[in-house]
């Protein structure tokens, strides 16, 4: 380690300016990277591109434009057999 540390002070300037090189060299591939990548994981047919799609044509906005509430509710009840608890911020369960 010694020795590897005196070829590096001994030839200093040589290791900033390759060192210089690989930073300028980073740059420019990171800035011509970021135009390949994308966003899209939709797979055709599946559920989740036909949501997609649903959401296009009924509210002209894609999923990340858009946020959907829904709510889940325990099997055999409906939401409209908790309509006193709407809003309130009350569970009643």
């Amino acid at each position: 380690m010694e020795r590897f540390s005196r070829a590096v002070l001994r030839h200093r300037r040589i290791v900033v300016a390759v060192w210089l090189v690989l930073f300028v060299a980073g740059g420019v591939a990171a800035g011509r990277l970021s135009d390949r990548l994308t966003f899209d994981f939709s797979l055709p047919g599946q559920p989740g591109d036909t949501a997609e799609k649903a959401l296009m044509a009924d509210f002209g906005a894609s999923s990340d434009d858009t946020l959907v509430p829904t709510l889940t509710m325990p099997r055999g009840e409906k939401v409209t057999d908790h309509r006193d608890g709407r809003g309130s911020g009350i569970d009643n369960r």
